[in-house]
């Protein structure tokens, strides 16, 4: 038998454990620790990034390169798709003289993007179809135009238009013909018509 006063020290030892797990898990304000993955850290980032990690634990990452290294976090495919696949919104224009089914004449909308770092790459273009990349820049809004035939044939949606996103949460872009051009931007919000300059007039692919 355990002398007197002993056999509490077992249970009590284990509860203190168990909030310091519960304190561990928690941030100040008391709520859970909000950097477990991609969807909290709210970035999804191209190429290598070593910034773009979440804490965990363990510690993960949210760049495209992660499925290479295999260290992506858990929910990063959920949070972090494949990147909107974007040109020219001249190219749209030349879509819409091929023939548009009567139908799909009046559905589309347009989305505002702010534009993240933008890489040196896409200044770094000789191929003609690809100048347009030439003029994105770091902070400036772009419109990209949703339509016929980039639109999913149910939701009537562009993939990668960032719908789904909250508020302020970054994804990914990829320019058309130029794959190292690629980068971050976040959704301002979406308008039935896009009013951006010419240079800054895209469309969804």
């Amino acid at each position: 038998m355990a002398p007197r006063g002993v056999a509490p020290i077992l249970p009590l030892a284990l509860a203190l454990t168990a909030v310091a797990a519960v304190s561990w898990a928690r941030g100040p304000s008391g709520t859970l620790w909000s950097r477990q993955g991609c969807a909290a850290l709210g970035r999804c980032c191209p190429g290598r990034d070593p910034t773009c990690a979440a804490r965990g634990p363990p510690r993960c990452f949210c760049d495209q390169a992660c499925r290479e290294v295999r260290d992506c976090c858990p929910d990063y495919a959920r949070a972090c798709p494949v990147p909107a696949l974007i040109t020219t919104g001249s190219y749209g224009k030349e879509r819409e003289k091929r023939g548009v089914p009567k139908k799909q004449e009046t559905i589309g909308y347009c989305v505002q993007f702010r534009l993240g770092p933008v890489p040196g790459s896409c200044q770094q273009v000789r191929a003609p179809h690809a100048q347009w990349t030439r003029y994105l820049t770091q902070g400036h809004t772009v419109c990209v135009r949703c339509e016929w035939p980039a639109q999913d044939a149910r939701s009537r949606r562009c993939y990668g238009d960032g719908g789904g996103a909250g508020g302020h949460q970054l994804s990914l872009w990829q320019a058309a013909g130029h794959p190292r051009c690629r980068g971050t931007w976040e959704r301002l919000g979406q308008l039935r018509d896009c009013s951006c300059p010419e240079v800054h007039s895209l469309v969804f692919l």
